[in-house]
């Protein structure tokens, strides 16, 4: 059984070979086609046939410029290259279970013109191609060795699409005409193959003492993608057309075909074929009943039939002047029009398999079928689901039954938003953010143990860090975008890795980073003592008052939202620096953050308001500084619940939006106005009633209904609610604060790598009691109130008056 190779150090002897060591560069080269034009997309097709005399198992090493598939004896194995920049460009590995006798590998690679345009987060030098092949496959598979040879495909065209108004970072669609396809090429068979051109050495990062700054091989960071075929949707309506430009045609459930409608049905399920009679024109609108990231698997035939497969997360209602004014119930789709973008193909006389090059997203599809003098036959429409691996293991439940509904949309939103990077959304951007992604791997560490993406991203944002030393606000990316904010929060992301995960050595190295963007905002100090904005956009939340989301002054001119994040990550630097033992540069990192909070209270605070103000005229006022103002220190104790509790008070405050909620959220934590923060939840509550499968971006009218910033709930069901924190960095012991609130009963579980810490607690008047499970190997401190109580391994009862007992356990949680 052929299978991708992860981690590579779990391989005996993997060392040496996949990182050069000993001073040896592999003798791969890269191959593609000469010439080449820079502008036009290509699909290649790469083959090397060869024979064996007996069994062999073949460790090979692959990259591509863009992305490959591969093929062993025409079976699909895997894809790649995971998303990076050119200068640490990834390789992924693969052992090959081979029998006596003849083989063919063949590798596709898709390369898309970044004029096409490429997909935004797709860096790409050329189209090219470099496999390796270890001991005994050297001769037979590495390129540049072995006799390679390459076709480009033709029938295939990429496309730029209506953007719906809205920024799309997706990339061209592909256009495919079946009529062109060379179907024994596409099997590695048949004639006009040739011999690619070598276009360089190999270069690994382990050793690039001199080389071009383009394709430094570095391994795979993450495993495989989850991949399964599924067979899923309904049609919802199926009609008559007579044109396929169909964005303002409204779906009439009235002119609904049904018989038609259940043959489509049978197909998407799986239960039979679907023949379409010549000289037919229909729009199918298909619910697929969940929001999926998938690559649609379609196979035909019918000579000049023509099939468009658009997504769309939502559908769109519109008024009668033809202007798209909301989504609605999301549920809903009478009287709605579709706008989407995907794949569009004409079919040829022979059966062939069309998918696309990348996967579609979203709840929705549009399927427009024309036919010629011939019928169309479609004897499969499945669904390649993918995304990131994850495997959930926490559970959540309370007195209040919302709260169940909320966890399943959540995590399937971060699902989505999660494959080689995680990124904001799925649908119109697929980047990877800073302020997000800090959102998302706290999912990810709270709700299943999961660090290696968030390790990823880590990397990747200090792998995009500019001369004056902050990140991109995104990477990878081919447009450099300047968020200074979410440097800070990169800052933060180092920390949140350091406390959940440990890591020391990781840590020191990324403290590198985290000084430069910090000493970046020193150098904005006035002498006011205050920071000026720094150049650059600083998005803070999608506040509906604020330009492009910056607040008051946040252009130009001194803000205290900025200052405070700047205190705010200051303090966690020093924590930082403590832990890897550096107490100096922690004194330094405290001192400044003390000169700051001095000066922010001086300039920011409004007496006759008892808040914060955002602006130094006092003429903006946010729950944004409130919530930080609390959350880095600079107010503490009585002084700060008194904060959050004016705060809630006051009418007219520029309010947090679903992904500052997280901050929010955190405030309200820390000084215990746990009911408030249960009440922001009705945001999420609705949204399964409002026919949401996943969680929105902004509220309402919300562009991304698949945002994954919006899953931070389930971070704080499990780390405020229920108040499971790490006692210390490394997350060796746990400190568990239950807030309750006016819930009268939460319970479930947080994943740890030592096994699950389970709680089951309920209130008795002003008391709580239940239990308290750590697994093996696992102390702790209950808080309850201002009582401090030890927790041991196994089940620990919380007794009505607050007393703790220990209980020893044989098994683990």
């Amino acid at each position: 059984m052929h299978r991708r190779i992860y981690p590579l150090t779990s391989e005996p002897n993997a060392n040496k070979k996949q990182y050069g060591f000993g001073g040896e560069q592999w003798p791969a080269r890269w191959i593609g086609p000469r010439p080449y034009n820079p502008d036009e997309s290509l699909v290649l097709q790469y083959r090397r046939k060869f024979a064996l005399d007996k069994p062999r198992k073949l460790r090979v090493h692959i990259a591509a410029d863009q992305r490959y598939e591969l093929y062993v004896d025409q079976q699909y194995v895997g894809r790649g290259a995971e998303r990076s920049d050119l200068k640490n460009w990834v390789y992924e590995t693969y052992l090959l279970d081979l029998s006596a006798g003849e083989h063919m590998v063949t590798v596709r690679v898709w390369w898309v013109a970044p004029s096409a345009p490429a997909p935004e987060a797709q860096m790409t030098h050329r189209p090219a191609l470099l496999v390796y092949g270890e001991d005994d496959a050297n001769e037979l598979l590495t390129t540049g060795v072995a006799e390679w040879e390459y076709r480009v495909l033709p029938g295939y065209q990429f496309m730029d699409h209506d953007r719906l108004g809205s920024y799309f970072a997706t990339g061209a669609q592909l256009v495919i005409d079946g009529r062109q396809i060379d179907h024994a090429a596409e099997r590695g068979e048949g004639d006009g193959w040739q011999k690619p051109a070598i276009l360089a050495r190999t270069a690994l990062a382990s050793l690039r003492w001199e080389t071009a700054p383009f394709w430094i091989l570095r391994p795979a960071w993450l495993p495989p993608m989850y991949e399964q075929v599924i067979h899923a949707g309904v049609a919802r309506s199926v009609v008559a057309i007579s044109s396929d430009v169909t964005q303002n045609l409204r779906v009439r459930e009235a002119e609904n075909i049904q018989d038609e409608a259940a043959a489509w049905n049978a197909l998407l399920a799986g239960e039979g074929e679907l023949t379409v009679p010549a000289n037919t024109f229909r729009r199918v609108i298909v619910d697929l009943q969940n929001y999926y990231c998938a690559y649609p698997l379609l196979n035909c035939r019918g000579e000049g039939a023509f099939v468009r497969i658009h997504s769309a997360e939502s559908l769109f209602e519109m008024n009668e002047e033809g202007k798209l004014t909301s989504k609605g119930n999301r549920d809903e789709v009478e009287g709605k029009v579709f706008r989407g973008v995907g794949i569009s193909l004409t079919s040829g006389s022979e059966s062939f398999p069309y998918s696309t090059h990348n996967y579609m997203a979203g709840r929705y599809l549009e399927i427009i079928v024309k036919t010629a003098d011939s019928p169309l036959h479609i004897s499969r429409l499945e669904f390649l689901e993918t995304h990131f691996p994850f495997k959930f293991g926490a559970r959540f439940t309370s007195s209040d039954p919302g709260h169940e509904q909320i966890i399943p949309i959540a995590l399937r939103t971060l699902e989505m938003c999660s494959h080689d990077t995680s990124m904001d959304c799925p649908y119109y951007e697929r980047l990877n953010y800073v302020g997000d992604t800090r959102l998302q791997s706290l999912v990810a560490y709270t709700a299943a143990n999961e660090n290696r993406l968030a390790r990823k991203c880590i990397d990747l944002f200090d792998l995009s860090r500019q001369p004056t030393g902050l990140t991109y606000s995104r990477y990878p990316t081919r447009t450099v975008q300047t968020i200074p904010p979410f440097s800070l929060w990169w800052c933060c992301m180092v920390y949140d890795y350091a406390l959940w995960r440990g890591d020391k050595k990781y840590v020191a190295e990324k403290m590198r980073g985290v000084r430069s963007v910090l000493e970046y905002w020193r150098s904005r100090r006035e002498e006011n003592g205050l920071l000026r904005s720094p150049e650059g956009w600083n998005f803070t939340d999608w506040v509906p008052a604020w330009y492009a989301g910056v607040p008051a002054d946040g252009h130009i001119g001194f803000n205290a939202i900025l200052n405070l994040q700047a205190i705010y990550t200051l303090r966690k630097a020093a924590d930082l620096e403590e832990f890897i033992g550096e107490p100096l540069l922690a004194k330094r990192q405290r001192a400044f953050a003390d000169e700051l909070s001095r000066a922010v209270t001086k300039h920011f605070f409004d007496r006759k308001k008892a808040l914060f103000a955002d602006d130094l005229k006092h003429t903006n006022f946010s729950e944004h500084a409130q919530c930080l103002a609390v959350l880095s220190g600079v107010v503490s104790g009585a002084d700060a619940r008194k904060l959050i509790r004016q705060m809630l008070a006051t009418e007219g405050l520029h309010q947090t939006t679903i992904y500052f909620s997280h901050y929010l959220f955190e405030a309200l934590g820390q000084v215990g106005e746990i009911d408030a923060l249960l009440k922001r939840l009705d945001l999420w509550k609705a949204l399964k009633a409002n026919g949401f499968r996943t969680a929105f971006e902004m509220p309402e009218p919300s562009r991304s209904d698949c945002h994954a910033w919006a899953a931070h709930p389930v971070y704080h069901f499990l780390a405020t609610i229920a108040g499971i924190r790490p006692a210390d960095f490394g997350f060796e012991s746990v400190v568990i604060r239950p807030q309750p609130g006016s819930l009268t009963r939460i319970t479930g579980r947080m994943p740890h790598r030592l096994g699950n810490i389970s709680f089951d607690l309920s209130r008795e008047g002003p008391a709580l009691l239940g239990t308290i499970r750590l697994p093996a190997g696992m102390e702790g401190t209950l808080i309850l109130g201002s009582k401090r109580h030890k927790l041991k391994p196994g089940i620990n009862e919380v007794a009505p008056a607050g007393k703790t007992g220990g209980r020893a356990q044989k098994q683990r949680a």
